[in-house]
């Protein structure tokens, strides 16, 4: 009896012990909470990568500021797309300023480019922002303190949350880069994914399946495209349009960015679109998706040059560039202003005689390649959601030069969508 008591004795103390070392942790705890409000708790490293996924990053930069509208016309703030000109894979870009002469209150504007290794070990190469005219980009030090602004390290909400968006001027005229860390479903995804040390790539090809990169795969059935829409030869070889089912709105390629919906569902019959929760739009991180705001498109249906229409009936969270927004002038919409933005010009990214980026005619081929984008060091094609009105079977791309062509549009290209933040 007297061992048994001794027993219980030494596990009364135990939990006591236990019951001391709760209440001081409580107490501590507490003592947190009554002065910060909050209890940090740090994050690992690195996330777990979730089952059956592909990681890989897609590298935009900045467009435009106020250039797009919401479905219900309102100006939307930052409007991003691939990043142009250059392999991300192992890069980003910020940028700073400098002052011209001690003293002086004025400030070149320098664009920085971080080149990054396995090691995460950086080389820093700097230039001046330089204007049309080939001079250098000066800020006055109000100006400096407005648009000294690093994106690179911001937060998607912190993004959303600066209430006047052209403090980001400088992000866009010096092409400052921000990458998306996406996770590709085994449905889009190939398996392929990149060792990716800076911001990623600037377009997204290898890694989705070949399927999923086409503007419109091929039919030999009538009933594949829609009710009362007649194939003539060539897009029987080559893949409709659809342009009397509604162009873009019901296209493959829409169908695999954002899923399929009232318009993408019934263009095409035995079609294999994507769903709602398998779509590209899907493998974006919440914290972007949290902030988009779903940008009204402008597209073209009709059967000629001289016998088409501008709808504007759509409006989605990511979506495929037009020709006009990229260029800012174009052939095949004749006189209307398909894909421009509110004032009538392409983005400001290009259209600015202040951006690196600046582009002055859109035939102008020493430019242009300033809107290509690479992949692991290759240049590709990517499609844009315009299409020749002189033909029913052809669809535009950018090519890997960065000037505008028309190809079929069963062939696979790359994907290079927007989006925007409010």
């Amino acid at each position: 009896m007297r061992k048994r008591k001794k027993s219980c004795n030494w596990i009364i103390i135990l939990i006591l012990i236990l019951l001391f070392g709760i209440s001081i942790g409580y107490s501590a705890l507490s003592s947190t909470l009554s002065m910060s409000g909050t209890v940090t708790i740090s994050a690992p490293s690195t996330p777990p990568t979730p089952p059956n996924t592909y990681p890989v990053n897609y590298a935009v930069q900045i467009y435009g500021i106020n250039d797009d509208v919401d479905e219900n016309d309102n100006p939307i703030g930052l409007t991003f797309g691939p990043a142009t000109g250059d392999d991300y894979n192992n890069k980003y870009v910020t940028h700073r300023y400098e002052e011209t002469s001690t003293g002086s209150g004025v400030y070149n504007v320098i664009i920085v480019t971080h080149t990054v290794d396995s090691n995460g070990d950086e080389t820093v190469t700097e230039e001046n922002l330089t204007n049309s005219a080939s001079e250098n980009v000066t800020r006055t030090e109000t100006d400096k303190n407005k648009y000294d602004i690093n994106m690179h390290e911001m937060t998607w909400a912190q993004i959303a949350a600066v209430s006047d968006k052209s403090n980001f001027l400088d992000c866009m005229l010096c092409g400052d880069t921000k990458k998306v860390e996406m996770y590709l479903n085994d449905t889009i995804g190939t398996g392929r994914t990149y060792n990716q040390y800076g911001d990623g790539s600037g377009m997204l090809y290898d890694t989705v399946n070949q399927y999923y990169t086409m503007w419109n795969p091929t039919y030999y059935d009538n009933s594949a495209v829609g009710i009362n829409v007649t194939l003539d030869t060539k897009e029987k070889e080559y893949g409709s349009n659809a342009r009397n089912a509604g162009g873009y709105s019901v296209s493959h390629i829409r169908a695999t960015l954002i899923g399929e919906n009232n318009k993408t569902n019934i263009g095409y019959a035995g079609d294999v679109n994507l769903s709602e929760t398998t779509s590209l739009y899907s493998c974006l991180p919440s914290g972007l998706k949290n902030v988009i705001t779903a940008k009204k498109l402008r597209y073209v249906t009709g059967s000629s040059s001289s016998n088409y229409s501008l709808n504007d009936d759509i409006a989605d969270k990511i979506w495929a560039f037009s020709h006009r927004e990229m260029y800012g002038t174009g052939q095949h919409t004749g006189t209307t202003t398909e894909g421009l933005g509110n004032d009538g010009h392409g983005y400001t990214k290009f259209s600015s005689t202040d951006s690196k980026y600046y582009i002055s005619s859109y035939q102008d081929n020493s430019t242009t390649q300033r809107v290509c984008y690479k992949e692991s060091g290759n240049t590709y094609y990517w499609w844009i959601r315009s299409f020749g009105l002189y033909a029913t079977y052809i669809a535009y791309r950018v090519n890997g030069d960065g000037r505008l062509y028309i190809y079929n549009p069963c062939v696979d290209n790359g994907l290079a969508f927007g989006f925007c933040i409010n």
